[in-house]
């Protein structure tokens, strides 16, 4: 799972580091903002903000989980012994 937020963040960060170059070209050759810059900046960083999004929700659950799971053997050890 940890792969895949990997390669998304490395997808997001190409789409930022993308969307800057074809700004600053566009600024530089024909005194004109490119659009497809800022769009393709923004895009990367809201896949990005999705991403760390993701993996707190991941982490929220994991720990829920592991709390449900402590309660859950703490029922069974208690009917166990009665």
């Amino acid at each position: 799972m940890f792969e895949a937020f990997r390669k998304t963040n490395v997808v997001a960060i190409l789409l930022m580091i993308a969307g800057l170059v074809f700004f600053l070209v566009g600024l530089l050759t024909s005194h004109e903002a490119a659009w497809i810059g800022p769009f393709g900046f923004t895009a990367g960083l809201a896949l990005l903000l999705l991403v760390e999004a993701n993996k707190t929700e991941l982490n929220r659950l994991r720990l829920e989980n592991v709390e449900l799971r402590r309660r859950l053997d703490a029922i069974e050890k208690r009917t166990a012994r009665d």
